[in-house]
């Protein structure tokens, strides 16, 4: 994994654990201070955490609608339903803590699942230089050549609807508006297998270095599946 990977990770953990202590401190007992700054710093260093800087040419993922919005989805999805199983779990009268869990965990897997969508697109970089390409994922850079690319295939990926029906059910009015603006959304991506046997998955959503890469290296004969 490369060390990049690892800072963006450590960005989604800093801003989710920071919004989540922050906003319980915010409802506790004289907590209004330590709860305000401890979300302003969740903010801060979301922004300042140090980012990876392509190659000015490298295409990369777009950034709103592949890192910051979904990044902003998942913090909705995520924190209130922590909040939620938390002051269950320390409130009298309220039913365990696992109880309430039932029905927050849901919401809970399904944002820390876009979560790790997230810090991938983050990762992504392909630079075209004329026959040579370099493509950077979460794990490594891959110097692909006609040489080296064994073959591209298009696949497409939709989540089951029971995903959607479970995330509607569950996660309350925040699941719901996210199953209903999601839901039937196809993602379409290109397999490439290299010669050595690896095979590389690069999404075409939101991804524009992908459509030129298809340029230089045509789809694999029946490539579509």
């Amino acid at each position: 994994m490369r060390h990049w990977c690892l800072a963006e990770i450590l960005r989604r953990f800093t801003f989710l654990a920071g919004l989540t202590t922050g906003i319980f401190l915010l409802f506790s007992q004289s907590g209004l201070v330590a709860g305000g700054i401890t979300v302003l710093a969740a903010l801060i260093a979301y922004v300042v955490l140090p980012r990876e800087k392509p190659p000015p040419t490298a295409h990369s993922m777009e950034f709103m609608p592949t890192i910051l919005g979904p990044d902003l989805i998942s913090a909705i999805l995520i924190v209130p339903m922590l909040l939620l199983t938390l002051a269950a779990g320390l409130q009298d009268g309220i039913p365990e803590w696992w109880m309430v869990a039932i029905f927050t965990a849901t919401p809970i897997l399904g944002g820390l699942f876009l979560t790790v969508i997230i810090i991938r697109n983050a990762s992504l970089w392909l630079l075209i230089e004329g026959n040579k390409v370099i493509f950077t994922n979460w794990r490594k850079s891959f110097e692909l050549t006609p040489d080296t690319v064994k073959e591209i295939r298009m696949h497409s990926f939709k989540l089951p609807d029971w995903v959607w029906t479970l995330l509607s059910l569950f996660g309350g009015p925040r699941g719901a508006g996210t199953a209903l603006l999601h839901r039937g959304r196809v993602s379409q991506f290109l397999k490439l297998k290299l010669n050595s046997g690896e095979t590389l998955t690069m999404p075409l959503n939101g991804f524009s270095g992908a459509l030129q890469l298809l340029k230089i290296y045509p789809l694999s004969n029946d490539a579509r599946q």
